[in-house]
């Protein structure tokens, strides 16, 4: 051991048995060997030894423990982030509930009228049919057929553009056409008279009617006339239904971003837009819309549909806490290397 340091156990005055540290070294002198012995207490470095030692085996506890919790917690947050999803997603159906219900309803009510216009163009297409046959049998002058051409173009026009009239007025207008017609010998006079007030034809109108056909025309003519314009009228209200309905389709395939990528640009007024169409079934109780829009917005990089469910769910709240009639406010601006949206309402709170 010489040389080295060992470490023993000693026992004192008192029998105690004690650690220690013992270290030897030699040398010569004169050719004599000298030995050199120190001895050292190691109590306090055993003591903070045996500390440390136990101070480890507590941190690994600790640390074991701490790992167990930290499994448990990690449980815990998944099943909290479980039911996090479970309710979005219970959030979502109710929503997508909602929402279909009013889609259902706007698609119902320009379906409903473009087929009862079907209907009724079917039944009035055959009765034009054998007004076009007696009509080919008068054979009509170059002079008649282009004032029935022109007749024809007038009604294509106003087609387009039905009159508003208040219903009593429609129907003493109808009650007075109805007695002209008969007083002239017009069959179906009650048949006619709606087609031709909403013409907006009057007597003195078909009176001039009599300068270019005869009495044996004329019946035929002013039954053509009527006809020809419900047909139009009808084809019209067809036209502006299927219209809607493709409308409310695209807005809804827009809406949701069905066919597109999670994130890409979007048009912030598009998707506004788009909400209220939407929504316009519980709108058009009695809310009216004031869009402010800047002309300058940028469109943004996000994801559509998500945006879109925020700006369902801000303008639903508003329309309730209007309890569906007031005005609804949509501002949008730019603002520096933002883009805001403000949706007011004039409801309380």
């Amino acid at each position: 051991v010489i040389g080295k340091t060992v470490e023993l156990f000693a026992h004192t005055k008192n029998e105690e048995e004690i650690p220690i540290e013992l270290s030897l070294s030699t040398w010569t002198v004169r050719d004599e060997r000298y030995y050199t012995g120190i001895i050292r207490d190691i109590r306090e470095r055993k003591r903070a030894e045996e500390n440390l030692r136990m101070s480890e085996q507590a941190l690994r506890a600790s640390t074991e423990e701490l790992k167990k919790k930290n499994e448990v917690l990690q449980r815990t947050l998944n099943k909290l982030h479980e039911t996090q999803d479970q309710l979005i997603i219970q959030e979502k159906m109710a929503s997508l509930g909602k929402l279909s219900a009013g889609m259902a309803h706007e698609l119902n009510n320009p379906a409903s009228a473009a087929q009862r216009s079907a209907e009724q163009l079917k039944a009035i297409f055959h009765q034009l049919q054998e007004v076009n046959v007696k009509l080919g049998e008068l054979k009509l002058e170059q002079k008649q057929l282009e004032k029935v051409q022109e007749l024809d173009e007038l009604i294509r026009e106003r087609a387009k553009h039905p009159v508003s009239i208040d219903a009593i007025i429609r129907s003493d207008r109808e009650t007075v056409m109805e007695e002209w017609l008969e007083q002239h010998g017009i069959e179906k006079a009650w048949d006619l008279a709606p087609a031709l007030v909403e013409l907006e034809w009057e007597d003195t109108e078909l009176l001039t009617l009599t300068d270019y056909f005869t009495p044996s025309q004329f019946p035929v003519v002013v039954d053509w006339l009527g006809c020809t314009h419900t047909v139009h009228s009808l084809l019209s209200e067809i036209n502006l239904g299927t219209n809607r309905i493709s409308g409310i389709v695209k807005a809804l395939k827009t809406y949701t971003y069905m066919d597109q990528a999670p994130v890409q640009n979007v048009d912030i007024h598009e998707g506004l837009d788009n909400t209220l169409i939407i929504l316009h079934n519980k709108l058009k109780k009695g809310i009216t819309v004031h869009r402010d829009y800047a002309e300058d917005l940028p469109t943004i990089q996000t994801n559509g549909g998500e945006l879109n469910q925020v700006w369902t769910n801000i303008i639903d709240n508003a329309i309730d806490a209007m309890k569906g009639n007031g005005t609804l406010l949509l501002r949008t601006r730019k603002e520096n290397l933002w883009v805001v949206v403000e949706i007011e309402d004039n409801g309380p709170g």
